[in-house]
């Protein structure tokens, strides 16, 4: 794991219990010689995957310098199921970027405002995709997307905030998913199982049912 001065780890970004990130700031020295602020040249934040009931920030605790040079990375952890549904998992999201945009992409001591990029691996990939398809299309992407995106204000960040969203091995069609885990006879250990109607009514294109 990572450690030293620079590192901070288990910073609450919100009430909830496993509402925290850590930080893993570029070599200042590095970064200057770069011409980039304390905070490099971008902010990186990461959104482990684990099929929405598994997984930890932790994913990300190694190597995160050669990974991603000049950049600051920020590993988050949010609710998971069975203590959140798929609406509460991603207001805890929408507080990390809210958190992070107003701490260290527009802190006063940035030499300006830092680019933030957010990306999610797995399941991960699917909450960050769905938490700024909601925020930037609103009630362009129907009655009901509508309806769950009034339940996640206030937002605390503007999607011109996000340079851009990255998502890896993301699961985008959930009842497509739900069918590959029944198919594989594992869908009763799913913690999709019983609950696919609390899943919100929207693709990663905010325009077809998932």
């Amino acid at each position: 794991f990572q450690r030293g001065p620079r590192v901070h780890r288990n910073v609450a970004y919100g009430p909830r219990p496993r509402n925290k990130l850590d930080i893993y700031p570029p070599d200042p020295e590095r970064a200057a010689a770069a011409g980039y602020g304390k905070y490099g040249r971008a902010i990186i934040m990461l959104v482990h995957g684990g099929a929405w009931f598994l997984g930890d920030k932790l994913y990300f605790s190694k190597a995160q310098s050669a990974s991603f040079p000049d950049c600051t990375v920020v590993a988050v952890n949010y609710t998971l199921h069975p203590h959140a549904d798929c609406e509460q998992m991603l207001k805890d999201i929408s507080n990390a970027i809210s958190w992070t945009c107003n701490h260290l992409c527009h802190a006063e001591d940035t030499l300006a405002r830092v680019p933030l990029i957010v990306m999610g691996h797995s399941s991960g990939a699917h909450l960050v995709l769905l938490c700024t398809a909601y925020r930037c299309l609103g009630k362009k992407a129907g009655e009901r997307a509508a309806a769950v995106a009034r339940r996640l204000s206030p937002w605390g960040w503007s999607p011109h905030d996000v340079r851009a969203v990255v998502g890896s091995a993301g699961v985008y069609h959930i009842s497509e998913h739900y069918a590959h885990e029944k198919s594989r006879k594992v869908h009763e250990i799913s913690p999709m199982c019983g609950h696919r109607r609390t899943m919100p009514p929207i693709t990663t294109a905010g325009q077809a049912p998932p």
